[in-house]
């Protein structure tokens, strides 16, 4: 059995002479993983951050497996990019879509003067037609693109110079697999405060920079357009992220399973 947290995870609580496994998606282990760590009915957890192994107690060999998250198939082997400057801007707020982000970008982008810029958005369900009238009232003169959803992430990110996103866990994970840099606006009261540190493992190793939601919003606006406008952060954000080697965490996985 594999559980992947939330309150469903303690089902496992009916199987004690089951092997059971466990794959924590977030940088701070969620409330069901740990119980079920802290009454040993763990065999094996998987982490998709190294750094949730502070929070565990090693009870056994091998217990912990810094696997990472696995992404989907389709993302793998995306080549590497070495740019001078970026044009091409993607903004992805998730399956839902993300209102803060659906109204703060159009916002940014309104003050900036670089016409080689190319954005592609995408809002989330019943927020197409919202978005693309923040992007006019802010007299947004690039040309852009907005879309509830993105069919083909692979060729999304393949496009993408630069991604405008939040802080959840397979987002991050996806953008370090397919080795694209991001500006990371993590949501400000998720649980644990999870998205700000997932983000924060991000922006530690050089791949990108994290920005507080809820900091001074014209501070925040501010700050967006300086770091897009700034080729020279963004290219050392590709340089770090080119230096590395990322593992196929499904692999990783599927090799530690007894089975």
């Amino acid at each position: 059995m594999i559980v992947f947290g939330g309150y469903t995870s303690l089902i496992a609580l009916f199987f004690p002479l089951r092997t059971i496994y466990a794959q924590e998606q977030n940088s701070i282990p969620g409330s069901a993983i740990r119980i079920l760590s802290k009454l040993k009915y763990l065999d094996k957890v998987f982490l998709g951050f190294g750094q949730a192994s502070n929070y565990f107690k090693k009870t056994k060999v091998n217990f912990l497996v810094d696997s990472g998250n696995p992404i989907r198939d389709e993302l793998l082997g995306l080549k590497q990019k070495n740019i001078d400057q970026f044009n091409n801007l993607l903004i992805i707020g998730g399956s839902q879509g993300s209102d803060f982000l659906n109204h703060l970008v159009p916002k940014v982008l309104g003050g900036i003067d670089k016409n080689s810029l190319k954005i592609r958005h995408q809002c989330g369900l019943k927020h197409r037609e919202i978005t693309q009238e923040a992007y006019k009232k802010n007299n947004v003169n690039n040309q852009f693109t907005v879309s509830e959803f993105i069919d083909d992430m692979r060729e999304a990110y393949e496009w993408s110079d630069i991604v405008i996103c939040r802080g959840g866990a397979l987002t991050i994970s996806e953008l370090i697999k397919v080795r694209r840099s991001a500006f990371i606006i993590p949501i400000a009261n998720s649980i644990d405060n999870h998205q700000v540190l997932n983000a924060k493992f991000f922006e530690e190793r050089g791949f990108g920079k994290v920005f507080e939601q809820d900091s001074d919003i014209n501070n925040l606006i501010s700050s967006l357009r300086e770091s897009i406008l700034d080729n020279t952060s963004v290219k050392s954000y590709y340089e770090q992220l080119n230096k590395n080697s990322f593992s196929n965490s499904s692999k990783i996985i599927i090799d530690n399973l007894n089975i």
